[in-house]
């Protein structure tokens, strides 16, 4: 369905694919200092042998404390995620798959 809205997009007037990558912690910020940054991807990162785990252009990795430790465990799985909002951008409606 993305890709007929990203291809038709004058059939789906208001319609608007956001994408965007996210990390979320329990304990919001509290242990920032240990967890340390992601920053977007570097050509070296999408080298890697498996392509089933290679990262995109517009990924975001693990660049310091715990955060770069566990890329590999941290980073997930891709997914998509449909928000209905309405025009105040009130979330309405998700679905998740």
């Amino acid at each position: 369905m993305v890709t007929r809205i990203e291809t038709e997009g004058d059939s789906f007037p208001g319609v608007k694919i956001v994408t965007r990558q996210r990390r979320v912690y329990q304990g919001g910020s509290v242990a920032a200092h240990v967890l340390g940054y992601v920053g977007a991807v570097q050509e070296s990162d999408l080298t890697l042998t498996d392509p089933k785990d290679a990262y995109q252009p517009d990924d975001v990795v693990g660049r310091a404390g715990l955060e770069r430790q566990y890329e590999h465990r941290l980073r997930g799985r891709r997914g998509v995620a449909v928000e209905l909002t309405d025009r105040s951008g009130r979330v309405i409606s998700k679905h998740h798959e």
